[in-house]
Order: C-alpha cells, then structure tokens, then sequence
C-alpha cells in the first residue's frame, strides 16, 4: 500500500465509523438500520436502503445490538424482508456472531412458538434459497432435540398434511446437506 492509498483509506475508514456512530447512536437505533437496510420501503424511511446497508456494512456491531436482534426475531426477522440485501445483511450478522438457530438453540425447537428456528420458518414457507442460506451457514437440521425429530422429517409430514405443495427443492438441499 503507498503512503497515498494509506492517507487517503484511513480518512474514509474514520468517517465510515463516525457515520456508522451518528446513525447508530443519533438518528436510528440497531434494529431499525437493519429493518431500513432489508425493506423495500422507501418512503417508510427518511434513508434510503443503499445508505443504510452501507452503514451496516461499515459499523462496528456490538453483542448487545445482536442480542437485540436475537430476541426480536433474529435471522427469520432479517431473511423476511422483501429486499435481495436481506442475505447480504444476514451474512454481515452472522460473521459477526448472530446465532444461525436464533433462540431455538435454547429450548425445545418444535415447542417453542415464539420464535421458531429460521430453517423451521424456511420449510414451512417452502423457501428453496432461505433453506440453502441457512444449511450454508449451519443450520441446525434437528428440528426438536426431544423427539429426535430432523429436518427431512418435517417436510414429509407437511407434505403428508398438503400434498399438493411442491416440497422438491427444499428436499434436494436437505438431502444434499445430509450427504455431505
């Protein structure tokens, strides 16, 4: 790196924290950065969602601010967004520590009403792309500790429950992922 690149990046780098500071502290709180970065929404927020999924990318994300999002829907709230940058920003969270099983690591996943696991959401919303996301990132394919029941067996009770429903990509991933 020339002493030019290193004068020039050091200055971007402070004024992306002090944003990320402003946004995060003055103007908008953790979770709604992120709902303003994965809604299509425009009007519903004074920022536009580019800006938003910039100061995201570019701010120091504290536990506290993940264990927030945790306790308010963690990945299944970000992956329901109807913006594309919804993985992009799931990922930034997820690099930073925002638990892939959200709170179902914690209790029993088929009991807990609250807050289902993101790959339960998933296959009931038969989501090819949210299932691969989250198999990538490490999912947890046991869906109740308790009953030992797996992944692959709840797609074929609710296929069993709707027959009607098309449930061939998500067995696919499951499958491949078993076979890996």
């Amino acid at each position: 790196m020339t002493s030019t690149t290193r004068f020039i990046t050091l200055p971007a780098l402070g004024l992306c924290a002090l944003l990320g500071w402003y946004f995060t502290t003055q103007i908008l709180d953790f979770e709604d950065l992120v709902s303003c970065g994965i809604s299509d929404d425009e009007y519903r927020w004074d920022y536009s969602q580019e800006l938003c999924f910039f100061v995201l990318r570019h701010i120091p994300i504290t536990q506290g601010s993940l264990e927030d999002i945790n306790e308010n829907g963690g990945l299944d709230y970000v992956l329901s967004g109807e913006n594309p940058a919804k993985y992009s920003i799931a990922e930034i969270l997820l690099n930073n520590g925002l638990p892939v099983d959200g709170d179902a690591e914690e209790d029993d996943i088929e009991e807990n009403d609250d807050f289902p696991s993101p790959l339960v959401t998933a296959i009931f919303m038969n989501d090819p792309r949210r299932v691969g996301f989250l198999l990538d990132h490490g999912a947890s394919t046991l869906v109740s500790r308790h009953h030992h029941k797996t992944a692959m067996d709840l797609v074929h009770e609710l296929m069993r429950k709707n027959p009607g429903v098309d449930r061939s990509a998500v067995i696919h991933l499951l499958e491949q992922y078993s076979a890996s």
